[in-house]
């Protein structure tokens, strides 16, 4: 990404697809086939969004069918007069078994955590991992500081 006359980078996201400058936010997204090019001035900046969301319930509903299924598998296991012998609680628990790992792959499927930067005329969104919720919230941060000295600099003039 070329840069205007004066303009420093300030900060970039961890894979550099956003460049933080002491004028704008860029954004470049490129493929063979597709390019993606997004370029906010910092005065025209009217929104920062930090968006994280999960369903944690999901997650504990997942394991305690997990744990029932296991249970009631195990003792209708028990109960069978054969080894081949299926009974209703070891067909249910098998069934509880299931249904709490698709509970627990929704969990982790469905999370949320997004970084979106706006203003009247454009957007830019970055996902990123929960794991690195700190260094969003920190480049958030740096966004506000640099609009606030750009927005100072230019009421200087």
């Amino acid at each position: 990404m070329d840069l205007l006359h004066g303009e420093v980078v300030l900060a970039k996201s961890d894979n550099a697809t956003i460049l933080l400058t002491t004028y704008r936010l860029l954004y470049e997204y490129r493929t063979r086939s597709f390019a993606n090019i997004v370029s906010i001035m910092l005065e025209d900046l009217d929104a920062s969004v930090l968006i994280y969301q999960s369903r944690p319930i999901l997650l504990v509903i997942g394991i305690l069918l997990c744990l029932a299924g296991l249970a009631v598998g195990q003792a209708g296991a028990e109960r069978a007069a054969s080894a081949r012998e299926i009974n209703g609680a070891v067909v249910l628990g098998l069934i509880a078994l299931v249904a709490g790992i698709v509970c627990i792959v929704r969990y982790f499927t469905t999370r949320l955590s997004e970084l979106a930067f706006r203003s009247t005329r454009s957007q830019i969104d970055m996902h990123f991992e929960k794991k690195h919720l700190d260094r969003a919230v920190e480049f958030l941060n740096a966004v506000a500081a640099a609009k606030n000295q750009r927005m100072l600099a230019l009421g200087a003039r």
